[in-house]
């Protein structure tokens, strides 16, 4: 089974096995118990299934806590799987996503790939795994693609290409709360201070005050004010 031009196509080698700690992991999920399930799916990893949504699942989790050289290595497999003629999933609905979804499946992969090269500053490879994900996901799918675009986009000095694309993202994804501290951020660094000011300050008041996002957002308001202090 080979992808070509971003689709699987043949599905008759997709297997579906028995693995009872991914079961178990789902369930623990559905319960909102992530830090069992996060045991289960460990578990699941260490028994060689072959199942990219568990790849996929593990690599975010990776990416959240910052273990970056795991999240790749987890990623990079889930890639070789779909490329692969041996693909196994546990539930029935699993065949008829990798069907039905392949594409945006394989986009995920590849915005976790830009994710990984963003944060190791490397634009030129981050902006050709983006490309790939973008052009592969549907648009109803395709929020986290369009933020990673727009982080790569601010990091180029790209300020007003990151501005529309956030903008964007805010309207078509009003829950996509990380967009405005993205936004707010291009704007600052636009020259557009009080605008940006405006959204930072409204992304501070809905978000924790511990998120790593947060605390930056005050440093960026904190060093606006020093400045329109000292003029």
């Amino acid at each position: 089974m080979k992808i070509e031009s971003g689709e699987i196509q043949d599905l008759s080698n997709v297997k579906i096995v028995t693995n009872e700690s991914y079961i178990q992991a789902s369930n623990h999920l559905a319960n909102g118990q992530n830090a069992q399930a996060g045991k289960k799916l460990i578990e699941a990893l260490e028994s060689g299934l072959r199942n990219p949504f568990l790849y996929l699942r593990l690599t975010e989790e990776y990416l959240k806590v910052g273990n970056y050289s795991k999240a790749n290595e987890l990623n990079q497999k889930t890639l070789e799987i779909l490329n692969s003629d041996k693909i196994e999933v546990v539930f029935q609905n699993e065949i008829q996503l990798i069907g039905n979804n392949r594409n945006d499946i394989i986009a995920n992969a590849y915005t976790h790939k830009a994710t990984l090269h963003l944060v190791n500053k490397e634009l030129k490879e981050a902006k050709v795994s983006i490309s790939k994900a973008l052009e592969l996901h549907s648009k109803e799918r395709n929020g986290i693609a369009r933020d990673i675009s727009g982080r790569i986009a601010i990091e180029e000095g790209e300020f007003e290409q990151a501005i529309s694309i956030y903008r964007s993202l805010i309207v078509d994804a009003p829950k996509h709360v990380l967009a405005k501290f993205y936004l707010g951020k291009a704007l600052v660094k636009n020259g557009k201070h009080d605008e940006g000011s405006t959204i930072l300050k409204q992304f501070v008041g809905i978000t924790p005050p511990i998120h790593p996002l947060a605390k930056e957002a005050n440093q960026i308001l904190q060093t606006l004010s020093n400045d329109k202090a000292s003029k």
